[in-house]
């Protein structure tokens, strides 16, 4: 729901896999974090447009997943 800054997101998720939480749903909010925010919508909207705003939130929460899925199974190729 909010906006992060990348550095803290890297703590969180270091302390979340630390408390046992699965690496894709830790990469998933890693994602997220960055990409998708409430917080700055109306000014996205604004700038951007209602349709556009809202669509590119709604695509960065459905892309960070697979992301996550992604990034996960060519770690575990490798």
């Amino acid at each position: 729901i909010l906006a992060g800054n990348p550095i803290t997101s890297y703590i969180l998720g270091g302390e979340f896999l630390g408390l046992g939480i699965s690496l894709v749903a830790v990469t998933a909010f890693l994602v997220a974090w960055v990409t998708v925010g409430i917080v700055q919508l109306p000014a996205e909207m604004m700038m951007l447009g209602k349709k556009f705003a809202i669509t590119r939130n709604v695509l960065s929460f459905i892309f960070s997943i697979i992301v996550a899925i992604i990034t996960v199974l060519i770690l575990g190729v490798v």
